[in-house]
């Protein structure tokens, strides 16, 4: 911790140099090489037109940006000062008011109160004290918002019964349907000529393939397509949805100064992370909920397997997801951006997980890029929980729970490394 060589100054700034861009060394500065003493016990007024700097110097004071050259010291130290000597800034001895409202749109007065009085140590009784001291204002107010119909066969000919042939085109673009109408044409054809046989007083076993498909060994003896999607596309929405929620989240509480206000009262940023990641948990808990009384109870899709352990793969599927929504915040810096960049991601991933067919079906050399992608293997664990009814011990399972810890650690290393870098150039 740098000691500021004027103690009795309450702001020291020396050679404060900052440029924003990329390559900020190349970049007009915004500051260069501003040098500024203000005194204790003395009220400044920092004046100047738009885009000049001043916002810019007020967030170097406390420590919310970094300069490119020179130093800043607040009561003789540097910014941000962590709790050194007891100085807290940003934190508890800062008073900042942002140009823009920058309060949470869904908070009364006295909740913002409490909010920020928590934040800066006040105890629970001269915040009550300051509540009953502006009661009337405090009622109910809220912040503003700125925001098996059969075949018929009984008029069929014997001729044509025994001689005869029907030919069927079929809509191949929907290929699912094709195949079970294909297999619905054989079975009533097998039924029409059994009754013929019997019919004319011959040997039924005639018209009986020798083949004989028994109860499957995983899976309904009825196929739906329901049945293969809908595991994938529980982890595929989840994975989404966390996306852009936190992401779009993110952004808009950045652009409401909702971020600069915090980190002045002392606020981390990886605070500001954590508590972002906790709230969409808790969004999250709620969606995936929806997403399996559908599963279950609206479109009886068949589970065989520990409910438990199904939750468990959609909710470490949702903390991927939501991780890669705070790189998505990082990198874009409007909403519309935001919801570009999470659907131009969401519909390869769709595509290329086996969510809609499978893995095998996927052309080479696509189908490596699929085992890359967050939701390939947690939504084949996924598919053998519901359908085969594995569990943990089977390794298909224990991988895809192992990919989605993976995903995790490696978006969140991403997210930590980009916000670092990023967080100084906003």
């Amino acid at each position: 911790m740098n000691i500021s060589p004027e103690g009795s100054s309450a702001v020291l700034c020396r050679n404060a140099t900052l440029s924003y861009g990329r390559e900020s060394s190349k970049n007009r500065p915004v500051l260069n090489r501003l040098n500024l003493q203000l005194d204790k016990g003395t009220i400044y007024g920092l004046l100047g037109p738009s885009g000049c700097g001043k916002t810019t110097l007020l967030k170097c004071i406390l420590g919310n940006l970094r300069l490119n050259f020179g130093q800043v010291w607040v009561f003789g130290q540097t910014t941000p000062t962590f709790g050194t000597h007891g100085i807290h800034v940003p934190g508890k001895d800062v008073g900042y008011m942002p140009q823009d409202l920058a309060l949470h749109p869904n908070f009364k007065i006295k909740e913002i109160f409490y909010f920020y009085g928590k934040i800066n140590d006040h105890d629970d009784k001269e915040m009550l004290i300051q509540n009953e001291k502006h009661s009337e204002n405090l009622q109910s107010y809220n912040i503003p918002d700125l925001m098996k119909r059969g075949m018929g066969y009984e008029n069929v000919s014997v001729d044509v019964a025994l001689g005869g042939s029907v030919f069927i085109s079929l809509d191949q673009t929907v290929l699912l349907t094709a195949m079970l109408l294909q297999e619905k044409f054989l079975e009533a054809y097998a039924e029409f000529a059994l009754n013929l046989v019997q019919s004319i007083d011959t040997n039924p076993s005639l018209t009986i393939l020798p083949i004989n498909f028994t109860q499957p060994f995983y899976g309904a003896q009825v196929k739906t397509f329901t049945d293969y999607m809908a595991p994938g596309v529980i982890l595929q929405l989840t994975y989404a949805m966390s996306v852009s929620l936190t992401g779009i989240g993110a952004i808009i509480e950045r652009k409401l100064g909702l971020v600069d206000r915090l980190s002045a009262s002392g606020v981390t940023e990886t605070i500001l992370m954590l508590s972002l990641m906790i709230v969409q948990c808790f969004i999250m808990t709620g969606q995936i909920a929806i997403l399996f009384i559908m599963a279950l109870l609206v479109f009886n899709t068949p589970f065989l397997g520990s409910l438990a352990l199904a939750v468990l793969i959609a909710y470490l599927q949702g903390i991927s997801g939501l991780v890669f929504g705070l790189i998505v915040s990082a990198v874009c810096t409007e909403e519309t951006q935001a919801m570009q960049l999470a659907l131009g991601t969401f519909y390869p991933i769709m595509l290329l997980s086996g969510v809609i067919w499978p893995l095998n079906a996927i052309p080479y050399p696509l189908n490596y890029v699929s085992y890359f992608l967050p939701p390939t293997l947690p939504a084949a664990a996924m598919r053998d929980v519901f359908l085969r009814g594995w569990g943990v011990s089977y390794r298909e399972v224990w991988e895809g729970l192992l990919v989605n810890v993976m995903f995790i650690v490696l978006f969140l290393s991403i997210a930590i490394a980009v916000r670092k870098i990023l967080w100084y150039r906003r």
